[in-house]
């Protein structure tokens, strides 16, 4: 079943690609991803991911961004995790109103 891309109301603030909180990848997601970079599963996994809870993970960076957050914004955006195409459409963390500017304006319920 396709995800519902919910992209196009995202304002692309990066709020929510920083801070505590862990971003959860699956098999595919690992697919899209390496394609995208163009590099192999096994460079992927040992560069840009751990483990947590028995799970695959995205690393953050020292600071507690994401590890694909660059000034210029996501660089995998085209083909990010789920988790991360559905904040704050299908999750919230609790703190996020104050986090995400579509949340504070009102603009998703």
């Amino acid at each position: 079943m396709k995800q519902m891309d919910y992209s196009y109301i995202c304002i692309k603030c990066r709020r929510c690609c920083i801070g505590e909180g862990v971003v959860f990848i699956s098999a595919e997601e690992v697919r899209n991803i390496c394609k995208f970079l163009g590099i192999q599963k096994e460079t992927f996994v040992k560069k840009y991911c751990s483990f947590y809870k028995g799970r695959l993970i995205l690393k953050s960076k020292p600071n507690k961004e994401c590890i694909f957050l660059k000034e210029e914004g996501c660089q995998i955006y085209p083909v990010r995790p789920s988790q991360c195409r559905d904040f704050p459409f299908k999750w919230r963390y609790e703190g996020a109103e104050e986090e995400c500017l579509l949340l504070r304006l009102g603009l998703v319920k």
